[in-house]
């Protein structure tokens, strides 16, 4: 009687090993997808239009609400329209989704400040699945302080009429009025987010990361396997319990130095009115991080920026 226990209990350890193993491979499954997305071209403008979706004039207009935005207090808002996510997928037996794209696009750009992780990202796609739909896709910086779930409501009417230029105004207004409003209550008050994970480097990109990954993953599933098979003869279980050695935690807040900022100037105005002085900029914004800001300005591309992606967008029909 105690053989037949002794077994069923090794038996039993067996098991949990195999269940960890396949739990690893189905959540490896979504990275080995992801890996094979392309992205639009990353022109450095605020407002990147791949359909041509809105004239020379209308594109301006949106993109000044950003570089103005960006100009006074060092956040983007970036404007990306597309047709389709399938354009973008080379399975073509299956339409990645435009919250799952305009996350992984998100950081492919680095979009905003990588200091203050506090840019964000308006996407439309003018026909996916047949309808159009909208994302937005923040920074973590904005997970803290600010709820885009509300945004651009006004603008669903508008987008069913197929008037690209009117949703999008509309939507990036809203963004930049909020954002705005934050930083002239809030400037010289709030922090950059802490991260105890080092950033990758700046010439990484999603693609490499995401090979990195599942390179990463492929390795640990192998040293697992042979654990198991050693655990076999053994009667073991690596996962058995004992004697744990908590020294490792810490706190993620010791030894770090936190910089305040202030603007210096108390009479504070809105850049859309300003037009006499120049514009105050956050002197700790701009000079910390790795912003893409720091080598050359967004332009127009006429010629003449969550974590999980937070929707607000919405479907026809």
């Amino acid at each position: 009687m105690s053989g037949t226990l002794i077994k069923m209990n090794k038996e039993r350890k067996l098991q949990r090993p195999l269940i960890l193993l396949f739990v690893i491979i189905f959540l490896m499954t979504p990275t080995i997808a992801l890996a094979d997305l392309s992205f639009p071209n990353d022109t450095n403008s605020f407002v990147i239009d791949e359909v041509n979706a809105l004239n020379e004039s209308e594109e301006l207009e949106i993109y000044q609400l950003s570089e103005g935005l960006n100009d006074y207090w060092g956040t983007e808002v970036v404007v990306v329209i597309i047709n389709s996510t399938s354009y973008y997928d080379s399975d073509n037996n299956s339409t990645i989704s435009l919250s799952n794209y305009g996350l992984e696009l998100f950081k492919e750009w680095s979009i905003g400040d990588q200091e203050w992780k506090d840019g964000v990202l308006v996407i439309l796609a003018t026909n996916q699945s047949g309808a159009w739909e909208w994302r937005i896709e923040n920074g973590d910086f904005w997970d803290i302080y600010l709820d885009f779930s509300s945004i651009g409501f006004a603008a669903d009417n508008e987008l069913d009429k197929g008037n690209w230029y009117n949703g999008l105004k509309i939507i990036t207004e809203e963004i930049i009025i909020d954002i705005e409003e934050f930083w002239e209550y809030n400037d010289g008050f709030v922090e950059p987010p802490i991260s105890n994970l080092e950033s990758f480097g700046p010439g990484e990109s999603g693609g490499t990361v995401l090979t990195s990954i599942l390179f990463l993953g492929i390795i640990f599933v192998i040293i697992l396997v042979i654990i198991i098979s050693k655990s076999k003869g053994s009667g073991a279980s690596f996962l058995d319990g004992g004697n744990q050695n908590n020294n490792f935690l810490f706190n993620r807040r010791d030894n770090v130095q936190h910089v305040y900022h202030h603007h210096d100037d108390n009479t504070q105005s809105n850049y859309r009115t300003s037009s006499n002085r120049a514009a105050p900029r956050k002197s700790s914004r701009k000079s910390g991080g790795s912003s893409r800001r720091s080598n050359s300005s967004r332009r127009s591309s006429s010629g003449s920026s969550r974590r999980g992606g937070r929707s607000g967008g919405g479907r026809r029909g």
